[in-house]
């Protein structure tokens, strides 16, 4: 009987089996046997599954749950491996006046220099009427995939 996870575990699993298979995707896909649009919207579609099963609290929850089922700290399972760790962030804010004054200082100058580049940008200072050369840019054409 297949269920949803069963089609998850056709697709490769290690690192050597993952290259093999990006290649044969890339190969076929300029070989013109698929439309690169369609692959693009697979793509997209994937993206968007993995995205939403790695965010869901449930299943984070119980991939947490049977990772402590397990005393060591790192799992080796067969084609990959799990590390527990921790992380801590730090909350400076409201414990020293004089780092609350310089990250205030800093949100400031974030917003002065956006302004001076509005000016830059604008071509012209309009209070010493200084010229500014056009600010060199690079563009690149972006092709943005949504889900129907």
């Amino acid at each position: 009987m297949e269920n949803a996870l069963s089609t998850i575990k056709l697709l490769p699993a290690t690192k050597s089996e993952l290259k093999n298979y990006s290649q044969k995707v890339k190969s076929e896909i300029l070989s013109g046997h698929y439309n690169a649009l369609e692959v693009a919207g697979m793509l997209k579609a994937m993206e968007e599954l993995v995205k939403a099963l790695r965010s869901d609290k449930d299943i984070k929850d119980a991939i947490n749950d049977e990772a402590e089922k397990y005393p060591e700290k790192t799992i080796e399972m067969t084609n990959f491996k799990v590390t527990k760790t921790s992380r801590s962030t730090k909350d400076y804010s409201g414990i020293d006046t004089v780092l609350d004054d310089l990250n205030a200082q800093a949100e400031q100058l974030k917003g002065m220099i956006k302004a001076r580049q509005a000016v830059i940008d604008s071509g012209v200072n309009p209070e010493t009427g200084e010229t500014f050369a056009p600010v060199p840019k690079q563009t690149q054409s972006i092709l943005t995939v949504t889900l129907k």
